[in-house]
């Protein structure tokens, strides 16, 4: 893609402050952004691609159905089991997978829960490879580096399902257009 459709520029406009806000807030006590380690402008725009990947950053998104857990369901794509997981163990303040923020909400602080989660066995990768591994996470399952990690510290890629590798080049790709736009 070389350009960004203008509707899908006009959501990205919209949107950018709610996820920054969102993110300073769910992510700025990590001890890697308040020590600058993490950039929370390119976090934003990092965790902004994925919504884009999930969504097309449409409020009323839904997925396909998925036997026994049902739809993925708004910006992130959450499914409801998924969601119901976030709000009971990550404890953000969600109640509603279709309240815009609370979807958005619930996705970024269950990627900084995955982040945490993937640094304290693979404490020695920079933050933007590390969250390629949040992706393929969040895209295929948990547990993900259990598998791949404890043999190798960079994604393996060509052993990824083709779904999951489509979408970490999905998100690399809008990361990139994120760029060219002047957003604050």
């Amino acid at each position: 893609m070389d350009k960004i459709p203008a509707r899908l520029e006009a959501r990205i406009e919209y949107y950018y402050p709610i996820f920054k806000q969102i993110i300073n807030e769910e992510w700025g006590q990590l001890d890697e952004v308040a020590s600058g380690n993490v950039n929370l402008t390119e976090l934003t725009k990092i965790i902004l691609a994925q919504a884009i990947a999930e969504s097309s950053l449409d409020a009323e998104a839904v997925g396909h159905v998925i036997p026994e857990q049902g739809r993925a369901i708004g910006i992130m794509q959450l499914m409801p089991t998924t969601f119901q997981f976030i709000a009971e163990t990550i404890e953000p303040k969600c109640e509603n997978i279709w309240n815009i923020e609370d979807n958005i909400r619930a996705g970024v602080a269950y990627d900084r829960w995955l982040y945490v989660r993937l640094r304290k066995v693979m404490p020695n990768l920079l933050w933007q490879e590390l969250m390629k591994w949040v992706f393929a996470e969040y895209n295929w399952r948990l547990g993900l580096w259990e598998k791949f990690g404890k043999v190798e510290q960079t994604l393996p890629m060509n052993e990824l399902p083709d779904e999951t590798y489509e979408y970490i080049c999905r998100i690399e790709d809008y990361y990139y257009m994120l760029q060219d736009m002047k957003l604050e």
